[in-house]
């Protein structure tokens, strides 16, 4: 039984070093178990589905390395746990997907990237367990998230620390009740409590050829923004390197704080101050909510995540600087 417990998920039964015992022995034994005998005796199939936008959605899935971190820490968990994940984008309609997940005869389902207004249509569609990642609706659910409200306050006090007044914020759209609305919250929260300061928003999607983009435009910015806080590392890393080619320097003509502190934050040059959030743990969590639904029933539990701040060289204090000229079209 206690085999039974661990091999199947039901971790709440069985202690943690216990747990480990028998993933040891497992893994010395070589053991393989008979996913179709096991679907049968349990009415389960053991297949966990991952569900994220697909490129041609409003928001892009996997463009991003905290993407990649994520689900790799997700299919780690599930697998442990003895079960399949089923990776899936939803291209076209998230919704659609939705309805697929009984066709599937799937055991529960995580969702990332959904908008917040999303959550309650999913949840009238499928009655699975479900663990939505970034994502609170209106409906009380099962949901893993950051503060993320409280690390870009964090990233834009640093900067008004430093002595900027002129900061932009560059992001995706932000939607209501979404990740990038609170971080935009953050953000100006911080500038309020400041005095004299000049800020605006500008859209970026988290890619570093649409930040490159973008970053012209900031620059040439008559009110002469000096900094930028962004909601991904690889917006900042786009927006560095584009101000580096334009003359500029980083950071003493121009600051930057980036969002994620994935690996490519210090292998920039200079690397790159940025909010960091445990990005493993949070996919870990996604699917400990989602493994505890299957043993013990639906939950709606809501774990919230605490960012700090990874300071490295990319903030100095401001100086006044040339407007870099926006290019031709």
């Amino acid at each position: 039984m206690t085999v039974s417990n661990v091999l199947n998920g039901r971790t709440g039964q069985v202690s943690e070093q216990t747990s480990r015992r028998v993933m040891q022995a497992v893994k010395e034994l070589g053991y393989e178990r008979n996913a179709a005998a096991r679907a049968l005796s349990a009415a389960r199939s053991g297949i966990v589905v991952f569900i994220y936008p697909g490129p041609n959605s409003r928001q892009f899935g996997f463009g991003n390395p905290h993407d990649s971190l994520l689900l790799h820490a997700v299919e780690q968990r599930i697998s442990e746990a003895g079960k399949h994940l089923m990776v899936h984008s939803s291209v076209d309609d998230v919704m659609v997907t939705a309805r697929q997940i009984g066709a599937w005869n799937a055991d529960g389902a995580i969702f990332f990237g959904i908008l917040a207004d999303q959550v309650s249509e999913l949840r009238a569609v499928n009655d699975v367990p479900m663990v939505f990642i970034d994502a609170v609706g209106p409906d009380p659910v099962a949901t893993v998230g950051l503060d993320d409200k409280a690390g870009a306050y964090l990233a834009t006090k640093h900067l008004l620390s430093a002595g900027h007044r002129r900061i932009a914020f560059v992001g995706p759209l932000a939607h209501t009740g979404g990740v990038i609305q609170d971080r935009l919250a953050g953000f100006e929260q911080a500038m309020s409590e400041a005095p004299g300061t000049v800020k605006a928003a500008f859209h970026s999607e988290t890619t570093y050829s649409n930040a490159s983009s973008i970053a012209p435009t900031i620059l040439a910015d008559p009110r002469r923004f000096t900094a930028a806080v962004t909601t991904a590392d690889t917006i900042a890393v786009g927006l560095l390197r584009t101000a580096q080619m334009a003359g500029l320097h980083v950071p003493d003509d121009f600051s930057l704080v980036g969002f994620d502190d994935i690996l490519l934050a210090e292998m920039t040059a200079p690397p790159l101050t940025s909010v960091r959030q445990d990005v493993l743990e949070k996919g870990r969590r996604a699917a400990d909510l989602l493994l505890s639904q299957l043993a013990n029933g639906q939950t709606t539990e809501r774990v919230v995540l605490t960012p700090s701040l990874t300071v490295r060289e990319s903030v100095a204090p401001p100086r006044d600087r040339k407007l870099v000229p926006t290019p031709d079209p």
